[in-house]
């Protein structure tokens, strides 16, 4: 009787996991695949609003993770990665569906409130959730104008008052109240378009 001998992967560190999964270990990959496909479902789901875009965003996450393993380089962990790579897929299918009429916008508050990502996240840590919004602030700051992007950072980051901006920046009180203000209209409006 010829018995097929499969190994029990549900045990071995996470670490392992990747380093055989590189190694073009199916099993491996299999169990990482395990572990992550209801993080990856219900991130995509929170985002796009639907089954069926959740189901194509998850197919699309592992087909990607499966080709691009060897990209994730340790420095963090798994699953931080992992969330990159699912908010960034769901993201790119909220443009493709956009784009084809089927418009839904997503506020970041809403993948992050109740039910949403912060309920999947490692309760010691919210790594996935800093990393994002730390990155969609600053794709948001850089998309503004320097002049507003000064103004913002010395008085919201430094805590300088619109008098305090007249003498660094060399405006009047009314343009430091209306670069700021225009600051943060504009930020608002980036961050729209960053998380459609």
């Amino acid at each position: 009787m010829n018995v097929l001998m499969t190994r029990d992967y549900s045990s071995l560190p996470e670490g392992e996991l990747l380093t055989r999964a590189r190694d073009g270990n199916e099993e491996a990959f299999t169990e990482i695949v395990h572990r992550n496909y209801r993080m990856i479902y219900k991130i995509s789901k929170r985002v796009l609003g639907n089954h069926e875009d959740a189901e194509d965003t998850l197919q699309n996450v592992l087909v990607r993770v499966l080709k691009r393993l060897d990209g994730f380089d340790g420095n963090s962990r798994f699953s931080t990665w992992l969330y990159r790579v699912t908010f960034n897929e769901a993201l790119m299918m909220l443009r493709r569906n956009r784009s084809r009429g089927q418009d839904r916008s997503v506020e970041l508050s809403e993948v992050q409130s109740g039910g949403g990502v912060a309920d999947l996240q490692d309760p010691q840590e919210n790594n996935e959730r800093n990393y994002m919004n730390r990155e969609l602030a600053r794709k948001a700051l850089l998309g503004l104008n320097p002049t507003l992007r000064s103004a913002f950072l010395l008085h919201e980051g430094e805590g300088c008052s619109h008098r305090e901006l007249t003498k660094k920046l060399g405006i009047s009180v009314e343009t430091a109240k209306s670069r700021v203000f225009r600051a943060r209209r504009q930020l608002r409006e980036e961050l729209a378009v960053l998380t459609r």
